[in-house]
């Protein structure tokens, strides 16, 4: 990594090295994610929203199951073990793992065993290719499942390749969740899913969804070591000269399917890809694959952050311009959580726990376990007419953070004088949205900040005998 060397000082005047710059903008980025994403205390979600995250097993020495933010997951899948030929199981020396179940089961979570994983599916085509071992593998897991205390299993054959082999996939769920049902009919059975049509097609989707608890959709690879090009690992939204895919473009694929919204899961990944590139969407040559505690102390530090306004993504470029890293980071996961919400999933899908952590800290799961209790904390709109709630609310805005407009929701409880303003972070009041007596019910507000520069700004909604704010972020 080359420095630059600062000039020297002149007399009565201070002169901050590139370094410290660097460390100032290092610093002050990392106070606003972590100002955005407090961990709360409580473990309280809506009932519609599921926070989903993958923990890898041959971690458990590195990311003890103490570790794991409990507070902030609704189900844990204990990745991986994987079926043979014959339909017996393949099983890691780091599973069974009682203690990571106990711990999670004491703090109100779930914990399913998945099976296969990329690299370790061999076995699967030619066990569900046989009624007999299709039952000697059924008769396994569910007695595995029964004897170590799991609370269901996801499948994650990545992928059946023919006709056949879909076919099989479709009999062996069909079998299984029967099996299962005898057993505990509280069992989950979840599947984990490519994003592509193409390679979606080949699983038939609308048979097994009568099956299956949810899909968890891998929204995630989009662009890698294969792409011609630097692109973004997860880009919610794709510009329109990029035929990659997107998240909302594989959502929108599965709910146009047929699939119900309320059984998708919408997967974020805590890791990025790097290129070989000059900058975004430049051609490129190999790569490698980071998770997100080693590409977040490269900011300022021979790296420059930037924000990609329609893929509503980050990413980083180095100074010299040969490197570029597309990644998640804490604004972004809670746009995808936002969309999540807003398109009434069933909730999010992380890979993996614990890729995150840094200091003790895990900011990516607390920026969407913060997100979603936000909005659970906030009752859904009553009709106005509703003598139950009997004080003002001011609802999280949506989206946040945004480019353009959002949406600021409020509950008036009884006919007073409202205000609601922006203002910045000198408690100067920059625009004023609301003031006026307003009678009891609910109001939305779009504010359109197309004024304002980018940075961190406060909405503060007064009246008589109540007043409260909420954060807010413009990105430019």
């Amino acid at each position: 990594m080359s420095k630059k060397t600062c000039p020297a000082a002149k007399p009565h005047r201070h002169l901050l090295s590139n370094n410290t710059i660097k460390t100032i903008f290092f610093v002050f980025y990392f106070l606003i994610i972590y100002s955005f994403n407090l961990i709360s205390p409580q473990n309280v979600f809506s009932a519609n929203h599921k926070i989903v995250g993958y923990y890898m097993s041959w971690t458990r020495t590195t990311y003890s199951h103490l570790k794991v933010d409990y507070s902030n997951v609704t189900h844990l899948m204990h990745a991986f073990i994987w079926p043979n030929a014959d339909g017996s199981l393949q099983i890691p020396s780091s599973i069974p793992h009682p203690e990571l179940i106990q711990k999670a089961h004491q703090s109100g979570v779930k914990v399913l065993i998945s099976l296969g994983g990329w690299g370790q599916c061999a076995g699967f085509a030619p066990m569900t290719a046989n009624a007999a071992t299709r039952r000697q593998f059924i008769t396994n897991i569910v007695n595995f499942c029964r004897t170590q205390h799991y609370d269901g299993i996801d499948l994650d054959w990545e992928f059946p390749e023919t006709t056949v082999e879909r076919g099989n996939l479709t009999r062996l769920v069909q079998e299984l969740r029967p099996a299962m049902d005898a057993v505990d009919p509280a069992w989950l059975l979840t599947m984990a899913i490519s994003t592509g049509s193409e390679s979606t097609k080949q699983d038939d989707l609308l048979a097994l969804n009568a099956y299956l608890d949810w899909f968890g959709c891998m929204t995630y690879n989009f662009h890698g070591t294969w792409s011609n090009h630097a692109g973004h690992n997860a880009p919610l939204f794709a510009p329109a000269n990029e035929n990659d895919g997107s998240v909302d473009q594989s959502i929108r694929f599965l709910t146009n399917l047929g699939i119900p919204p309320e059984k998708i899961l919408l997967g974020i990944p805590f890791y990025g890809k790097e290129f070989n590139a000059t900058d975004i969407y430049k051609p490129s040559t190999g790569g490698d694959e980071f998770n997100f505690n080693k590409i977040f102390p490269r900011i300022g530090n021979g790296w420059s952050y930037f924000w990609d306004n329609v893929a509503q993504v980050p990413y980083l470029r180095n100074t010299n311009h040969t490197k570029v890293i597309t990644f998640d980071d804490t604004v972004s996961v809670k746009l995808k959580a936002a969309y999540a919400a807003n398109k009434k999933l069933d909730g999010i899908m992380i890979w993996a726990l614990g890729s995150d952590e840094m200091n003790n800290k895990q900011p990516l799961l607390s920026a969407i376990g913060r997100y979603f209790k936000s909005i659970s904390d906030c009752p859904e709109m009553p009709n106005a007419n509703n003598i139950a709630i009997k004080q003002h609310i001011l609802k999280p805005n949506y989206p946040n953070p945004f480019n353009a407009t959002t949406n600021i929701e409020y509950f008036v409880a009884s006919p007073c004088q409202i205000r609601l303003e922006v203002i910045n972070l000198l408690g100067e009041t920059v625009v004023l949205l609301v003031n006026k007596q307003q009678n009891r019910g609910w109001y939305q507000i779009t504010f359109d900040a197309g004024n304002l520069n980018s940075g961190i700004y406060y909405y503060r909604l007064s009246a008589p005998d109540f007043r409260q704010a909420g954060r807010m972020m413009v990105l430019r």
